[in-house]
């Protein structure tokens, strides 16, 4: 895999900080620094899923496409026992 180098200017207490925790983890500023990268982006791109996934289940709502929460709790409520009930559409 190709690599790049990423800058960024930080106050120098912070820098020291970063470099003391990634010490203690037995990571040197560049893995430590490609850690931080990779989890914001994957934090990001979790972000990115669930807001798309709130704003189609906001357009479902408006769209009528909902199942009343007491028909919800009552196909909760049969869950493990013989009579069963199938999922509410």
């Amino acid at each position: 895999m190709s690599s790049d180098v990423v800058r960024a200017r930080v106050p120098k207490t912070l820098k020291r900080e970063f470099l003391s925790l990634a010490a203690a983890h037995g990571l040197t500023e560049s893995s430590a620094i490609q850690r931080l990268v990779q989890q914001y982006v994957e934090r990001e791109k979790e972000m990115q899923l669930r807001n798309r996934e709130t704003m189609e289940s906001l357009a479902d709502s408006q769209a009528g496409l909902v199942v009343d929460g007491d028909i919800v709790l009552d196909w909760i409520a049969s869950w493990g026992t013989e009579s069963e009930k199938e999922p509410p559409i």
